[in-house]
């Protein structure tokens, strides 16, 4: 190779460099910093109550009533769900009722009667169309309300009208399953209980109950 192709191939070289140099050079920005700040999440106040029946009913855990046929039993036990002045980051949640009902008959998880003697609907009454019913568990009836993040809710009733219908077509002869005081008729204890589970977590409102509360967790 002469003198003169050797600089040729050396002019070769450095233009192939430099156009490799130029296409490394890359389009490039950059964003500020995002912090992540992780806070708890809260929950409302979930209660429930109901107003003492009588003087004599002295039993806290317990209420007793008196029977008088074609009269109403003051029943009215109501739930609420809200949160305290203070409490904010709240989540979404449901609230569920079980209502113990052994001895009552249903033929649309609403409405219930209790036969006493011959009377076949000696007492009655119905759950407030609120509550939504999820299922049945043994002789318990779970209902259930979702509630949203920014809601409450205030002394919501459980029983319709807040009272149990005793017939007028009962009578003496019925009342034999009733204590002399008539304050109490055998087999026909109405027991509530309430509870509350975020929404955040489970696909359903039942997977939310079976995994906190259900039977099967039993």
């Amino acid at each position: 190779m002469n003198k003169k192709s050797l600089i040729l191939a050396i002019s070769l070289v450095l233009v192939m460099t430099c156009t490799i140099g130029v296409t490394v050079a890359y389009l490039q920005d950059t964003t500020d910093p995002v912090t992540n700040v992780f806070v708890a999440a809260d929950f409302a106040d979930l209660t429930l109550e109901e107003t003492k029946p009588a003087e004599y009913d002295s039993n806290e855990a317990t209420n007793d009533y008196l029977v008088v046929p074609g009269m109403g039993i003051a029943k009215d036990p109501k739930v609420s769900f809200a949160p305290e002045a203070d409490e904010d980051n709240l989540v979404g949640a449901y609230v569920f009722v079980k209502m113990d009902a052994a001895g009552w008959t249903t033929t649309d998880n609403k409405a219930f009667t209790k036969g006493i003697g011959n009377c076949a609907d000696a007492l009655s009454f119905s759950v407030e169309t609120y509550w939504t019913f999820l299922k049945m568990e043994g002789d318990s009836y779970i209902y259930y309300k979702a509630v949203a993040a920014d809601e409450t809710i205030n002394a919501q009733k459980i029983i319709a009208n807040d009272k149990v219908t005793v017939s007028t077509a009962i009578t003496e002869a019925d009342l034999d399953g009733v204590s002399e005081n008539l304050s109490v008729i055998t087999d026909s204890s109405l027991i509530f209980s309430a509870y509350a589970i975020q929404q955040l977590g489970f696909d359903s409102t039942e997977a939310a109950w079976t995994a906190v509360y259900g039977q099967s967790q039993d």
